[in-house]
This record gives C-alpha cells, sequence and structure tokens, in this order.
C-alpha cells in the first residue's frame, strides 16, 4: 500500500519531520518526508494494518509545538523504498513559518534539575521542543547559520544529538551546553563585568535579597526584577519607572510558589505550565487593600453594607469574622467567591504595593533554564516587568539598556546570545462560562442551598410553590462584629418570619443526602406561626455529638440533624477530630405532612478552636446514621436500601458509596473535593455518580480533569419593618459552599480550551502564541496587510489563502514602537518577499500608521473600529460565510465613527460585510478629548452636566477647584461627543472608587471589580429610548449607593442591558471591544444568557482589545473581495 501525506499547520520547525521519521521506523514503513512550500510531506509504504497504527499514531502522538491544520491522503504508483528517511526541503525557504519563542519544556527542566545531566543548572538549556525562535532568526529558511546561534560553533556532542534523528535536539537550531553555547556576565551599570556563569548568578540573587534593581536578558529582552516582598524595593522602582499604580507581574519558581500567592484552580494551572508560560491574571491572596472602601457615605435612600473601617483592627484579629467576597482579605480572612478557594495559612507575603488598591495579580512562571537557576539561588517570588520606558517597546540591547534605562536599574546580567527581534510576555485570564443560572431572593443575593442539585422533577416543582407562595416580606441583617462577638442583639423582631436560614458549612452533609433535605426544604410553606429566634449569646455552649442526638430525640422522628464538622486530624486507630470543630447545635426541624410548618429554635452556636477530642469518628457514624434511618423512614425510604459508610484512611482519604440507583435524580452529579491539613477540608477528590459515589473509584476516570469546589459568599436574610420604608442596619453574612459544576456541563465542557465551564482568554498575544501563520478558507490570489489599530498594536498579512498575524506590538503613538512596527513589518515583506497589492486601515484620518502608507503612495481601504471588532470575532468562532446576520456589541473606550464622533458604545446588527447601527449609548462631551481619557474626572464633571446634577453630586464637586468646574461646564457645551461605555467605566470609577486620574489601561474596571459583591444580583436598570441607551438615573444613584454596591449594581446593569438588548432580537449575539476584558462583566453575563436561554460569541483566541482590530479588518476585506 503506498500512500503520500500532504500535512500543513504548525508542522516545519517543531520538530514533525524526526517525529515522522520515529513514528514510521517504529511501524516498519519505507518511504520519505520532506518540507516544501506547503507544509510537510511524506510517501509511504507499507501494508494496510501498519499503515493504520501509523496514521493513528500521527494525531495521538504529536510533538508538543506542532498543530496539523490539513491532512490530505492519496494513493500513488509504488516506489521502491528500501528505508524510510528525512530528505532535503523542497522549495521551503519561500513558506517556512517564523515561529514564536516557547518556554521550557518538561523534558528540559527535567535534565536541569538532574544533577548527572551534562546541562545541569545550564541556563540555555533548550531542545526541539522549545527555546528561541523568533528572536534569534535572521533569514530564512530556519537553519543554525540564518539564527544568531551561528557564532557559535557546536561541540561534538551537541553535534552528534543534533544529526540524530532519534534525538530530541535533532536540528534544534539553538541547541548548545556549557562547552560551546552563550555565557552569563552579570555587570554595573558602567558595563564592567562583576562575574560570570553561575556565580553571576549567585551573586545577582544576593543583590536581590539586599533590595536592588537588576535587569535580566531572557528570551526575547530584558526584565527588570526585583524581589516582590520587599516594600521599598518596589517603592523604588515604582519611583524610578513613574509608575505609580500599574500592577507588577510577578514570577514564581514553580506553581507551589503561585498558590502561596493567588488562588489557581484546575484549569488555570493547565494554563500557567503550558509551553506558553503566560502572564496569567489570578485572584490574589495576600491583598491589604479590603479597608479602603469608603462605606461610610450613605444617604438615607442608599443600599447598606457593614461598615468594616469601624474597629478594623479587632477585625482583622478575629479569626471567626467573614468578611463579604466584595472586599479583599486579610491573612485570617477565608473568601468564598465563583472562581477563589479558601485561603489556608501557607503563603507567601507580597508586598502591598505590588498591585495596588487591587484584588488580582498577574503571576508567570519561568520560560528559560536562567530563570530557573535564578530560583535556585532566590526563595522569594520576583517582580519581572518588561524592561522600558513607559510606552515604549521591551529593551533587548545592552546599549540601549545602559541608555535609557540608567537610572532606574543597578545591574544587570547580559548574555551574548544576541536578540534580533523582541517579545512581550503573553497575557491570559480564565473565564467562567456557565449554561446554568441563578435564582434570586428578594435581596438580590444567589440563594446558597444547593439550587435544584439532584432533585427530582417532583422536588424542583415543591421547593418553586415554596417560594411562590411564601408571602412574608423578607428581612435584611447587617452584623456588626465588635470584641469577638458572634451576634448582636436584634430587637423587634416579634412580625419577623422566616425566608431562610444560613448556616456555616464547610463539611457539607447536604452532598451525601442530597435529596433527603431538599425533601424537607421543599415542605417548608409560608405560615403566620414561623418564628425566628436569635439570640446575643456571647456565653458559648460546647457539647458533643451525642449530646445533639439526644437533645433532638424529643423531636421522635420529626427531625433533621444538621452537622458542620471541620475536620483537621484524624487518627486512624480512634479516628478522634483534634481540632477545629464546628457544631451547629440544638438546630431542630420540624416537619410532619404537607401541611405542617417548620419551626426553628436556634439558640447556640460552637465557636472554632474550642472543641477537641470529644467526638469520635464511630460518634459521627453512629449519629449519621440514626438521623439517617429516621430520615429514610420520614420520607418512605428504607434504610436498608442504603449503605452509608464513612471510613478515614491515614489521615486524608474518604471514600463514601451508596447502592441506592433511587438515591440521585436522573442526571448524575459529579464534584471534586479537596482536603488539606489546615483549615481546609477540600483537598482530596471525590466524585459523586447515579448509583455509586466513590472518592477512589472514579479517580482514574476523571484523571484527566479535575474540579475545585468553589466556595462562594452567599449574603442573604434581609430584615425589613412592615412598611419596608427603612432597613435596619442588619446584615448577616454567611458562608456557604456553592456547588456550581453540574454533571452536563462536565460533558460540555470536556474541549481543548475548556474544563468544567473555564475557558482561557488572551489579552496580549506574542512569546508562545504569535507570530502565527495557518491557512485561511479564502481562495482569492494576492498579498494585503492590515495595520490594525494605533493602540495595543498588531498586524495582518494576507498570501494567497495563508494568513499571517504579528505579535503584540503597542501603542504606535510612541515614536519607538512606531519603529518596531516598521522593522518588523520588514523582517515579514523580506522574509516571504511580500508586495502588498492593496493596505487595510482603520477610519481614523489621523493614525500614524495609516497617514505612513497614505504617504508612499498606498490606497488605504478603511473600515469602521467597532465593525472590525466585530469581525474579528466572528471569523474567530467560524462564522463567516454562514449567511446570517448577527447582534453584535462592540464597547470599548475610543473608535472613530461614521460621523466624526467617538464611538465607544455601539449595537449593530451585522454580518462580514457591513453594518446597521441599531442603538447606543447616548452621547456626552469629552471635555479636553485625550486629556480627558488620563483625567477621568473630568469625564465625570461632564456627566453632572449632562444631566443636572449638580446638587446631588455636590460634596463630590467639592473636591476640586471651583474655577476649573466653572470652566469646564463652560467647555463642556463645545467639547467632541462620544458614546463610549469605556470613558463611561472611568466616569463611574472616578465617583465610586475615588479615582480622578488613570495611569494605565483598564485601571477603571479593575478597581469596579475590586468591591463586585458576588453572588448579589440586583443592577441598574439602563432605559432604551429613541434608539439610544439612557444611563442619567444611574448615574445619579451611584452618589447615594454605597461603593461596592454601586459598583455591583452598574457591572450587573451592563450585563443585564445586552440581555435585554438580545430578546429584542432573534440574531445570535457576538461580544467583542475592550470592555469585555472585564472578567466579572463576562461572568455576570454567561449567567444571565444561560438564563434566558440564548447564546453569544466572543473573543478568547485573538483579544477583544484593540490587538484583534487587524484581523478583524482582514476577514471584512477578504469577505467583501470574495462576494465581488
Amino acid at each position: 500500500m503506498d500512500l503520500k501525506f500532504e500535512i500543513a499547520g504548525r508542522v516545519q520547525g517543531v520538530g514533525f519531520r524526526p517525529f515522522i521519521y520515529r513514528i514510521a521506523t517504529r511501524f516498519g514503513l519505507k518511504g520519505v518526508v520532506f518540507n516544501d512550500g506547503e507544509g510537510v510531506k511524506i510517501f509511504a509504504s507499507a501494508d494496510k494494518l501498519k499503515i493504520e497504527k501509523f496514521k493513528k499514531a500521527l494525531f495521538a502522538e504529536l510533538p508538543p509545538l506542532a498543530k496539523i491544520e490539513k491532512i490530505k491522503i492519496t494513493e500513488t504508483l509504488p516506489q521502491n523504498f528500501t528505508d524510510f528517511k528525512i530528505v532535503k526541503s523542497e522549495n521551503s525557504q519561500i513558506f517556512t513559518p517564523i515561529l514564536p519563542d516557547f518556554a521550557i519544556c518538561d523534558d528540559c527542566k527535567m535534565e536541569f534539575y538532574d544533577t548527572k545531566n551534562e546541562r545541569f543548572h545550564y541556563p540555555f538549556i533548550n531542545c526541539t521542543n522549545c527555546g528561541p525562535r523568533l528572536s534569534i532568526i535572521k533569514a530564512l529558511p530556519y537553519d543554525r547559520k540564518n539564527t544568531t546561534m551561528n557564532v557559535f560553533k557546536m561541540c561534538e556532542k551537541c553535534e552528534d544529538e543534533y544529526k540524530n534523528p532519534l534525538n530530541r535536539r535533532y536540528h534544534a537550531e539553538p541547541i548548545s551546553c556549557r562547552k560551546c553555547g552563550p555565557e552569563l556576565f552579570l555587570k554595573n551599570m558602567q558595563g564592567k563585568i562583576l562575574a560570570s556563569g553561575e556565580d553571576g548568578v549567585k551573586k545577582a540573587t544576593e543583590l536581590l535579597y539586599a533590595g536592588k534593581i537588576v535587569a535580566v536578558k531572557g528570551m526575547g529582552g530584558f526584565h527588570i526584577m526585583a524581589d516582590a516582598c520587599n516594600f521599598e524595593a518596589v517603592k523604588t522602582l515604582r519611583e524610578r519607572k513613574h509608575r505609580p499604580n500599574k500592577p507588577f507581574a510577578v514570577m514564581c519558581k514553580d506553581e507551589n510558589m503561585a498558590k502561596k500567592i493567588a488562588f489557581i484552580s484546575p484549569f488555570e494551572s493547565k494554563i500557567l505550565n503550558s509551553n506558553i508560560k503566560p502572564i496569567l491574571i489570578l485572584k490574589m491572596k495576600n491583598s491589604q487593600n479590603f479597608m479602603q472602601n469608603d462605606t461610610n457615605n450613605f444617604t438615607e435612600n442608599s443600599e447598606i453594607l457593614p461598615n468594616f473601617n469601624e474597629n478594623s483592627e479587632n477585625l482583622k484579629k478575629n479569626k471567626n469574622f467573614k468578611a463579604s467576597s466584595n472586599l479583599q482579605q486579610n491573612e485570617n480572612f477565608k473568601i468564598n467567591s465563583q472562581d477563589s478557594w479558601q485561603i489556608g495559612e501557607d503563603y507567601i507575603k507580597l508586598a502591598q504595593n505590588i498591585a495596588p488598591n487591587l484584588d488580582k495579580i498577574g503571576i508567570f512562571l519561568p520560560n528559560t533554564g536562567l530563570h530557573l537557576l535564578l530560583f535556585e539561588y532566590f526563595s522569594n517570588p520576583l517582580i519581572a516587568t518588561s524592561a522600558n520606558i513607559s510606552g515604549e517597546p521591551i529593551i533587548f540591547n545592552e546599549d540601549v539598556l545602559l541608555k535609557k534605562l540608567f537610572n532606574v536599574v543597578d545591574f544587570y546580567l547580559d548574555n551574548n546570545r544576541e536578540i534580533l527581534t523582541p517579545s512581550d510576555d503573553s497575557i491570559a485570564q480564565s473565564l467562567y462560562f456557565t449554561d446554568d443560572f441563578d435564582e434570586i431572593d428578594k435581596n438580590g443575593f444567589v440563594p446558597n442551598v444547593f439550587e435544584n442539585q439532584n432533585l427530582t422533577q417532583s422536588e424542583i416543582n415543591g421547593k418553586n410553590q415554596f417560594k411562590n407562595s411564601h408571602n412574608s416580606e423578607t428581612f435584611k441583617q447587617n452584623i456588626f462584629f465588635k470584641k469577638n462577638e458572634i451576634f448582636q442583639k436584634i430587637e423587634n423582631l416579634k412580625k419577623a418570619q422566616i425566608f431562610d436560614q444560613n448556616l456555616n458549612f464547610k463539611k457539607n452533609i447536604k452532598n451525601i443526602i442530597p435529596a433527603f433535605f431538599s425533601k424537607f426544604f421543599n415542605q417548608v410553606e409560608n405560615s403566620e406561626k414561623a418564628e425566628f429566634l436569635c439570640q446575643n449569646s456571647n456565653k458559648v455552649k460546647f457539647c458533643n455529638q451525642n449530646e445533639i442526638i439526644e437533645k433532638t430525640d424529643i423531636l421522635k422522628e420529626n427531625e433533621i440533624i444538621e452537622k458542620n464538622l471541620n475536620f483537621t486530624k484524624f487518627s486512624d486507630e480512634t479516628g478522634l477530630l483534634q481540632e477545629n470543630a464546628k457544631v451547629f447545635k440544638n438546630i431542630n426541624y420540624k416537619i410532619s405532612n404537607q401541611d405542617e410548618i417548620l419551626h426553628i429554635n436556634k439558640s447556640v452556636f460552637s465557636e472554632q478552636n474550642k472543641f477537641q477530642n470529644s467526638i469520635t469518628e464511630k460518634n459521627v457514624e453512629n449519629s449519621f446514621k440514626k438521623s439517617h434511618n429516621k430520615i429514610s423512614q420520614k420520607i418512605g425510604r428504607s434504610s436498608n436500601q442504603n449503605e452509608i459508610s464513612v471510613r478515614a484512611n491515614n489521615f486524608t482519604n474518604y471514600e463514601i458509596s451508596n447502592q441506592n440507583n433511587n438515591f440521585q435524580n436522573d442526571e448524575s452529579f459529579d464534584e471534586n473535593f479537596k482536603f488539606s491539613n489546615k483549615n481546609d477540608i477540600f483537598r482530596k477528590s471525590a466524585f459523586f455518580r447515579k448509583s455509586k459515589i466513590s472518592f477512589l473509584n472514579k479517580k482514574e476516570m476523571y484523571k484527566k480533569f479535575e474540579i475545585q469546589e468553589k466556595n462562594a459568599f452567599s449574603q442573604k436574610n434581609g430584615i425589613l419593618n412592615e412598611n419596608q420604608a427603612k432597613v435596619e442596619n442588619l446584615f448577616e453574612i454567611a458562608n456557604i459552599p456553592n456547588c456550581f459544576t453540574r454533571s452536563k456541563n462536565l460533558r460540555k465542557c470536556m474541549t481543548e480550551n475548556s474544563i468544567f465551564n473555564q475557558k482561557v482568554q488572551f489579552l496580549r498575544t506574542s512569546r508562545g502564541l504569535n507570530p502565527k501563520i495557518f491557512i485561511s478558507d479564502f481562495k482569492c490570489k494576492g498579498t494585503f496587510l492590515a495595520l490594525g489599530s494605533e493602540l495595543k498594536n498588531q498586524f495582518a498579512i494576507y498570501k494567497d489563502g495563508l494568513i499571517f498575524i504579528s505579535p503584540y506590538i503597542g501603542d504606535l503613538k510612541n515614536i519607538a514602537t512606531f519603529d518596531r512596527f516598521l522593522k518588523l513589518l520588514q523582517i515579514f515583506t523580506d522574509t516571504y518577499k511580500l508586495k502588498f497589492d492593496c493596505i487595510i486601515g482603520d477610519l481614523h484620518p489621523n493614525f500614524l500608521h495609516t497617514k505612513y502608507f497614505e504617504k508612499q503612495g498606498f490606497k488605504v481601504i478603511k473600515f469602521q473600529h467597532h465593525f472590525s471588532h466585530l469581525v474579528c470575532a466572528l471569523a474567530e468562532n467560524s462564522l463567516l460565510k454562514s449567511g446570517k446576520k448577527f447582534l453584535g456589541f462592540s464597547f470599548d473606550g475610543t473608535g472613530y465613527g461614521l460621523d466624526g464622533h467617538i464611538w465607544g458604545g455601539e449595537v449593530m446588527i451585522f454580518d462580514e460585510f457591513c453594518f446597521t447601527r441599531v442603538t447606543k449609548f447616548e452621547e456626552f462631551s469629552l471635555i479636553g478629548g485625550d486629556n480627558a481619557i488620563k483625567n477621568i474626572y473630568k469625564i465625570a464633571i461632564s456627566l453632572i452636566f449632562k444631566f443636572g446634577i449638580e446638587k446631588k453630586a455636590a460634596k463630590f464637586l467639592t473636591k476640586f477647584d471651583k474655577n476649573e468646574v466653572r470652566n469646564l461646564k463652560i467647555l463642556e457645551k463645545k467639547s467632541i461627543k462620544t458614546s463610549s461605555l469605556g470613558r463611561i467605566f472611568d466616569a463611574f470609577a472616578c465617583v465610586i472608587c475615588h479615582l480622578d486620574k488613570i495611569t494605565y489601561d483598564g485601571e477603571s474596571g479593575m478597581n469596579l471589580e475590586k468591591l463586585y459583591i458576588q453572588n448579589y444580583v440586583k443592577f441598574y436598570e439602563f432605559e432604551l429610548k429613541n434608539g439610544e441607551i439612557k444611563f442619567g438615573k444611574v448615574f445619579e444613584q451611584i452618589f447615594s449607593d454605597e461603593p461596592c454596591v454601586a459598583a455591583t449594581k452598574f457591572i450587573n446593569g451592563i450585563a443585564e442591558l445586552i440581555s435585554k438588548i438580545a430578546l429584542k432580537y432573534e440574531n445570535d449575539v457576538v461580544l467583542s471591544g475592550g470592555v469585555f476584558q472585564n472578567k466579572t462583566l463576562m461572568n455576570r453575563i454567561s449567567k444571565n444568557f444561560a438564563k434566558i436561554g440564548r447564546k453569544f460569541y466572543a473573543n478568547l483566541e485573538n483579544p477583544t482589545n484593540d490587538s484583534g482590530i487587524a484581523y478583524g479588518q482582514l476577514n471584512a476585506f477578504l469577505s467583501q473581495n470574495d462576494k465581488e
């Protein structure tokens, strides 16, 4: 059997040919493999069985960097092959792809740490699966002689590896070792060598410990490094770089170190450890800014949340205090939200000025052997920020470093491997997408019982019936925690009725018998007899599990005992619980028939760390079985049908088995828990299925896909008086696990970029991602250049069916960055001998790169900015040529409109050919033009004038000079108009967060996100009127609402607005633009769309910010060209 394989994709320069050689020789194929202008060609001869094995291995064992985009297999005439060979490439020079630099692979990392390996601690270790590409290429084809490694002659050992097709370093062009490779030098800012090699690294780490600023030359340029735990070092760096607020990225030695800084889900772990090694934006553990929220500025009509500023020092010391999730958490606090896990005691305290006023942090792992070597001698995380002057590209040359950063850097760690083309670090974040939605209580919070999990349809209907028939008013509590009091005295509660009870479960027995508990919750009906007894108890009583059983015996068979046990220590022999146990006692549920009601006597709570050595594993098991038997009898199920066992194995393993198929509902439920030694019981995998619940048997099945239970704060139980006129300042915060993952989601989300509803969204595409070349679906002939936007620039090129996308370049308003744009473009034009038939650009008349090509004599075909955003999303989601019209939301900061105004809050009906603007945010004046984009208080004042709310905003206006305010009012009517939602975000952040100026892009949105209250779903309602989105009433309300509430309702309001507009149209929804970088907003949109049963498309692979504009421009042009 003789076949020809034609393979296209990322198959050149990634070890693909030696991979083919290895599997072909393994299965006894005869033939050849070579590169050509279209990809890789294989001629193979063997019997059918061997060919089938070869084809299976071709996809199953693909090299880490390789990607097959297209494969064509045809039969050929027999050829007399005697063996299998790699032969010389045929015409491969023209279309050999320029690949990005890739982070160190696991194989090289193992060799780096292997004391017996020749490359032990070698800083420039690499192989075919990793290492530099773009940064060292002089020309194509990609051979060593055409790279900056040509000055290093390979030693005999390296040359043998280079020529051996069975070796991982076969044709790895940067291959080297200590004998023949580049060298390291530690230098002062006069260029004097202080140390070299590994000794230079040691001395560099000593300087870092001393608080010095050290520049380190990595794969694609210099990083500026400092001790991330040294406040003074970080302060010095901020002062020298004139970077007051912009957060610094932090490099960690490994994931274990990263987990001591931030919350990392299993999905985020995969991103962090990938061969991209991007800067990943994560929720920070060590956040110190939570006390800065202004919660004192209330009016009579404002929504009220706790005043946490009062007695803040006592609050910090109170380990029993549970803060709402909108606030940043101190080391003694525990956070629960949909994308966070419990803080343990084992964490690293970063300098507070790493990410001022934020609860997020960018973390990435070492991408070269040099960075690994630094961490061999340095135990703290390191600031690793691009070495540049603000707004300019990364510095990669020693001379430029000494010239531009002489007053910033103290020392630098240099090497003699030349960088020709620099590259920045890629940036990513994970998003939580779902096809599930939340039910909401009357206070605007998501209920924290297990909503409809594992319930039969009748149980769900019963629960809904209860909610619909419950006519009592809900009541709102705001408990002030002072001097370690658990509750304050609550007065005048005679008429208060029960709406819900928040119980703090850390080990949730409901997961074991969810249907039983749900059965009883569903039977709760509205009744005037319902009572709520809450006592101010400073006298905390303690009893063991047997005492609880005795107390509840008086209820005979109408009872449920709910237990919350925080297990931190088991004895394999005695099963003693040693510490950290919480027991809610004397909570009696009296349930009989449907006409009976639920009575609650909640009088005694136990306290953490005061209950020891009193409950044995045997007691727990007996008590559990006793309660279970009574419950089973109550709902008509024999306890003999169920066997439930709890077993502790070596302090870690749990196994729970259940033999009753009716125990759970028809849809299986999967959940993963993890258990650890302190303050976190969920650290060992556990999986619940329909017929069996086994923590051990399902491990293999889900070996590849982990779930980490995420806890969400749920803030509930509002207390109102009869007229609901005045909200009492009583708000009880309860901390309950939120099991959000369902088995149906599990099955849907096992895709390349999604594990359990998490997806990766790239915000900057450079190292490890771009440049990239791929085959498009367009067939037209020609060479076209899409210039992209002026900010966050990337360009895109089309050549006879192939599309090239450049790495991130930056803001072209800066001359140095524009020069980099031209040089990088020159590399592509020279390498591929490109002559452009057409230039594609933005509608803006004053973009520097557009004017440059117009002066060169090119006719520039222009597309509107926001239309390009949306077409980019269409192309990424394979929606071109669908023949459909879409409803597009293009929300960002700035884009030149058809009317000459600044657009940025646009809703369009569109396809790849044209668009119709169906609505937009009402326009307002951008006083001062570009100056207002930095001085955002001018935008806020402009809105105050527009909506005529000077009196309402009087206190806010007193911060500013009266003459300036008067002058701004005069300028307001004459200024350029904008509909930008990005600018509206700025104005809201100015008022809510007291942020008068911004110093970096996205600062407003990130500050608003910091205040966001998880699970609080009330929203500001934007008005749709006369083809515009009116927001005057919304803006007025933020002056009276508490900041956390205002920020939350604003973000929720934007999400609700999108859903509201989507319901007016039948078209599928597309989202694009910089506003959709806001993770909180995207997660809320996902929830809302699940609720209304609609789907949406967004940018994930291509940045949703202006870096994606070029790809959108190119696809819009090609679509119209194909149509013609």
